[in-house]
């Protein structure tokens, strides 16, 4: 079985047990939404890229990488602020409170930062192979940005 297919029946059955089960429509749409989330890079990762991208696919990959900037933002910008709002101004004067929980913040926050502007490459270990990706990507979908 091709493994689109394989995949696809996958989540039709899991849709089906939670409708089995009694789950209200919320969370079976909240399993929806985050199922077809986690598809997506997949879906990237087994397109051929020695070919040209479709027109659709140039579309998904920018709205991608747009959806995934705006959740790092979300995400990444109140923990850097937090960061160093706490190092400006410490709540104790405990010992790990005054540099350790700071640094954890701002180091968390950039890490989210960097994933969600510059994704990852297929080396999961290595930051510069993000950027080699990224690069690749901008000039395979004609990205600008």
């Amino acid at each position: 079985m091709k493994t689109p297919a394989f995949v696809l029946a996958l989540l039709l059955l899991a849709v089906l047990a939670l409708v089995k089960a009694g789950t209200s429509s919320a969370a079976i749409n909240a399993f929806l939404t985050v199922a077809a989330l986690m598809m997506i890079p997949w879906y990237f990762g087994t397109r051929d890229r020695t070919k040209p991208p479709s027109n659709p696919e140039k579309i998904f990959a920018s709205l991608w990488v747009w959806f995934r900037r705006i959740v790092a933002l979300i995400l990444g910008g109140p923990l850097l602020f937090g960061g160093f709002h706490t190092m400006l101004k410490p709540a104790s004067d405990g010992p790990l409170s005054s540099w350790f929980a700071p640094w954890v913040l701002i180091l968390f926050g950039l890490l989210i930062l960097y994933s969600g502007w510059f994704g990852a490459g297929p080396d999961r270990y290595a930051f510069r192979d993000d950027i080699d990706q990224h690069k690749e990507n901008k000039r395979r979908y004609g990205w600008w940005f």
